[in-house]
């Protein structure tokens, strides 16, 4: 899903957010929502290592429940997991408490400090009581990877900065569509310099929505 509203008012809702890096070098941030999934997981990690390329998983706590295992090999391989939620809620639609508690619960589930609204969709209220525990990531440009009439080989191509945050989907009902653009994508930056690395939360960011969280 597209941002949810314009990015200039997202970042102002959200002031201490974060939608893009501060740049280092041609450095960019690939992200994945959703997983992990049996069938998806092991490509997505096969390919990002062909390229030796790191990238952010952001867990579904769900998921993470059914196959840890997977997340053990997202950690393994020298990636970095984020908290989705245990169950995607949209926050608009969600009482503050009841959406806390799908976050908490998704914490013991998977590590980290860092999380991502499901939707991109958090009222002020659940912002103020989580931005005080968690890294919150927002992104720069989200794919539709899942939309039918994606194309891959055309969003290969989109406009790409350093300090940019990615979004892909970690899912069997995406994978037709997400593992080719990963595919090019990384071919794509091969060619042009650009080097994908991970996300953590071992240092602050700096003002303006940019982070210096570099792994």
């Amino acid at each position: 899903m597209d941002l949810p509203l314009p990015l200039w008012l997202l970042k102002k809702m959200l002031p201490d957010a974060t939608f893009t890096m501060a740049p280092q070098g041609k450095t960019v941030f690939l992200t994945f929502d959703d997983g992990p999934h049996p069938d998806t997981t092991p490509q997505i990690l096969e390919i990002l290592d062909r390229y030796n390329a790191k990238a952010t998983f952001f867990c579904l706590g769900k998921q993470a429940e059914k196959y840890p295992q997977l997340v053990k090999a997202i950690l393994y391989a020298g990636h970095a997991t984020g908290n989705h939620s245990y169950s995607h809620p949209n926050g608009w639609l969600t009482g503050r408490k009841k959406y806390i508690d799908d976050i908490e619960k998704a914490s013991a589930l998977v590590p980290g400090g860092l999380f991502r609204p499901p939707y991109g969709r958090i009222t002020p209220g659940q912002y103020l009581t989580l931005k005080n525990k968690y890294r919150i990531i927002m992104w720069t440009r989200q794919f539709a990877d899942y939309k039918k009439g994606f194309v891959p080989s055309a969003a290969a191509g989109a406009t790409i900065a350093p300090g940019d945050i990615l979004v892909l989907h970690d899912s069997q009902k995406t994978a037709g569509r997400t593992l080719p653009l990963l595919d090019l994508l990384l071919k794509r930056f091969e060619i042009e310099g650009f080097i994908c690395r991970s996300l953590n939360m071992q240092q602050p960011s700096p003002a303006h929505n940019k982070g210096s969280l570099i792994q």
